[in-house]
């Protein structure tokens, strides 16, 4: 899990200080975007998250650690997607300009370590 968890840091740090032009959305963009109530802009949020589940899924398949550990019952939706990138960005407040992607991996590793 801490090496999980420090690639994902290596790599919001690396995607940060590459990008000088913001291409991506932000954390807090994405959370403003979900809380706008449209559907369309829920689905964004929640295919973010399946996105990185089905890598998950792919990184376990090939024999690799998991990037995180849900439970094994539980399907996590765009509700509950927001609801832990928000805990994380009130833990990490200066990652909110961060690329949204990587904030919600970490904030996913953080709310379902590997054990």
């Amino acid at each position: 899990m801490k090496f999980t968890t420090a690639l994902a840091a290596i790599g919001m740090a690396i995607t940060v200080s590459i990008a000088p032009g913001q291409a991506e959305v932000t954390a807090k963009q994405a959370i403003d975007i979900f809380d706008g109530g449209e559907e369309i802009d829920k689905a964004y949020l929640r295919g973010m998250g399946e996105g990185i589940g089905w890598a998950n899924t792919a990184t376990t398949v090939a024999g690799n650690p998991a990037l995180y550990c849900p439970p094994q019952k539980v399907e996590i939706v765009g509700e509950q997607y927001a609801a832990i990138l928000k805990d994380y960005m009130v833990r990490y407040p200066n990652l909110r300009s961060a690329p949204f992607g990587a904030v919600l991996l970490a904030a996913l590793q953080q709310a379902f370590p590997c054990k």
